[in-house]
C-alpha cells in the first residue's frame, strides 16, 4: 500500500486497512523528529516531491 496524503496519519487506520485473518503481523515504523538538529530547534519538517513522482520511486 502506498498512499501520499498530506494530512495527519492514524497508525490504526493505516492497520485496519493491510490486515487480513490471514495476517501473521503488520509492521509499522513511526518516526518522530528531534527538536534540535546541527544546534539549532527544529520549527517545522517539509517534504515535496513532483506529484506522482513519489508513488513510482516507493
Amino acid at each position: 500500500m502506498i498512499e501520499i496524503i498530506q494530512k495527519p496519519i492514524s497508525p490504526e487506520l493505516v492497520v485496519n486497512k493491510v490486515k487480513t485473518d490471514s495476517s501473521g503481523c503488520v509492521v509499522t515504523y513511526i518516526g518522530l523528529i528531534r527538536e534540535y538538529s546541527r544546534g539549532k530547534q527544529v520549527l517545522s519538517v517539509e517534504y515535496s516531491d513532483t506529484e506522482g513522482k513519489a508513488e513510482n520511486r516507493l
